[in-house]
């Protein structure tokens, strides 16, 4: 593939740029079509297959649904498989960002999201249903060839016990109190630096279930 050996944001851009020439070719067709349909009328057979000869020689056409995925990997998208068989798209984040969770699942709404961002940024128009549903049909079998074994540090931001808790250390080298103050401040750290909301439903209920983790 041509574009593999560019940086990603020219990736990017190179694919959005193929996709805008072949959308303008398709509406020059189109517009060429209907003032021929006139010449053909007083030009007859040999200006048609003097056009028929000259598409020939045209690239085809980049499916819809291809340039989607395409730009996804353009961007640092990452299809895989966990160690549970779930199919997963790990998304990089900007740098200087924390990361708070390994991946998302293919079939999912921020995979979705993140389909129509791409191409809206590439100034393309969106996935009908049917080039959305092929679209993660190809992101789906590349994961499927892509196994990936979950990485301890992954493990922990999924945990925002233990993601509070290496935030605190990282902070403080000692901290002193009771169960119930540690989940009070751990529950502070997550609002504070937005990584988990206090209603997050993966805290423990109380103090005591701290031991859990």
């Amino acid at each position: 593939m041509t574009t593999a050996t560019l940086p990603e944001h020219r990736m990017t851009e190179a694919l959005a740029e193929q996709a805008r020439d072949q959308s303008h070719g398709k509406a020059l067709d189109n517009g060429n079509g209907h003032g021929n349909g006139q010449e053909n009328g007083h030009a007859g057979n040999g200006h048609a297959a003097s056009q028929g000869h000259g598409r020939a020689q045209e690239p085809p056409p980049v499916a819809p649904a291809n340039l989607a995925v395409e730009l996804v990997l353009a961007a640092g998208g990452i299809p895989f498989c966990d160690e549970t068989g779930v199919l997963k798209m790990r998304k990089p984040l900007p740098e200087g960002a924390q990361r708070f969770r390994q991946g998302f699942p293919i079939l999912s709404r921020p995979m979705s999201a993140w389909l129509a961002r791409m191409l809206y940024e590439a100034k393309l128009p969106p996935l009908t249903r049917n080039q959305q549903t092929q679209a993660v049909l190809i992101l789906e079998g590349m994961a499927m060839e892509n196994e990936l074994k979950t990485d301890p540090a992954d493990l922990i931001e999924q945990d925002p016990v233990l993601h509070m808790l290496g935030v605190l250390i990282g902070a403080k080298s000692k901290w002193l109190g009771t169960a119930s103050a540690l989940l009070d401040q751990l529950i502070i750290i997550g609002a504070e630096t937005k990584s988990v909301m206090p209603n997050d439903p993966r805290w423990p209920k109380n103090a005591a279930q701290l031991s859990h983790h």
